[in-house]
C-alpha cells in the first residue's frame, strides 16, 4: 500500500475507510468523486501491495496497519449505558 505520492497515498486512506465502514464501490465513487472502476482499480492495487487476496483480507490488513481507520463506535452503539 505505498503510495505514488501524497494525494495517492490519501486518496487510498479514504477508500480504505470507506470499505471499513461499509460502503459499496459505487458509493466511495460518488463520495469520492472518482469512476467506480477506478475505485476497483485502486482497491486491487492496494490488495497487491499488501499481499492479499481478498478485499476482507485487505480490511484486516488495513486495520492492522493503520488503527486510525478503525471506525469510531458510539458507547450506544457499543451497548453500554453512558453515566452522567
Amino acid at each position: 500500500m505505498e503510495a505514488h505520492g501524497a494525494e495517492t497515498g490519501s486518496l487510498d486512506l479514504k477508500i480504505l475507510r470507506m470499505l471499513l465502514e461499509g460502503c459499496t464501490d459505487a458509493t466511495v465513487a460518488v463520495r469520492l468523486g472518482i469512476g467506480q472502476r477506478t475505485v476497483q482499480r485502486r482497491i486491487r492495487q492496494m490488495m497487491d501491495a499488501a499481499g492479499v487476496n481478498t478485499r476482507i483480507q485487505l480490511g484486516w490488513h488495513a486495520r492492522e496497519r493503520f488503527p486510525y481507520l478503525r471506525p469510531r463506535r458510539s458507547a450506544h452503539r457499543l451497548g453500554r449505558k453512558i453515566q452522567g
